[in-house]
């Protein structure tokens, strides 16, 4: 579909359709090369211990890659598309479950904000339903975490309309998605109130 490839269980194969939705989706809102970069979807179990477990599955680690697991619909919309936007900003599964500077926000607004209902999504996105505080990130692998900062940024920049953040976004991307760029920065960036101290994880 498009410029990616889609691996799946033979019974998932209709499905992939709509997973290239969502990539596509997210992709849109993303700038430099990662717009239009070549992803692998990869839909993948945990069969290690046996049929009846439910154990996590382990994060990629080539770039490009990502999970999508045997179930769709509700909440595992929001886990995917998180999971594609940290890849395309960390540059792997593996990569982005370790994300704690100010390119979280990046990939949450990525994210969410094409959804129909973005705050809702982030809440059922969140271990807690929250919409306040840090939380974990839930997605088809390692879980993303997002501290008490990015997510008093995230939630402004999903209260803006969308267009405008993303001409922001696509302008800024190379320092948005910069390793070590602060989360005051990123709402700098973007044109929204930073957080009031540097995020714990923030020298």
């Amino acid at each position: 579909h498009g410029g990616s490839r889609y691996c799946a269980f033979p019974e998932w194969a209709p499905r992939t359709g709509t997973w290239a939705g969502v990539v596509d989706r997210v992709q849109a809102v993303a700038g430099g090369s990662a717009h239009d970069r070549p992803l692998v979807v990869r839909q993948r179990i945990d069969a290690r211990y046996g049929p009846g477990t439910d154990a996590a599955i382990p994060a990629l680690t080539g770039a490009g890659q990502v999970t999508v697991g045997t179930a769709w619909g509700g909440n595992r919309v929001p886990e995917f598309s998180s999971a594609v936007a940290a890849v395309l900003v960390a540059g792997s599964e593996a990569a982005g479950s370790e994300l704690c500077d100010g390119r979280m926000v990046t990939v949450m607004w990525l994210s969410l904000s094409w959804q129909d209902d973005p705050m809702g999504a982030l809440r059922r996105v969140r271990l807690d339903d929250s919409v306040t505080g840090s939380a974990i990130v839930l997605s088809p692998t390692d879980p993303l975490s997002m501290t008490e900062g990015q997510t008093d940024v995230v939630r402004r920049l999903l209260e803006k309309p969308p267009a405008g953040t993303g001409a922001r976004v696509k302008e800024h991307w190379a320092e948005l998605t910069a390793p070590g760029v602060t989360t005051a920065r990123v709402a700098e960036l973007l044109g929204v109130p930073g957080p009031k101290k540097a995020d714990s994880c923030e020298d």
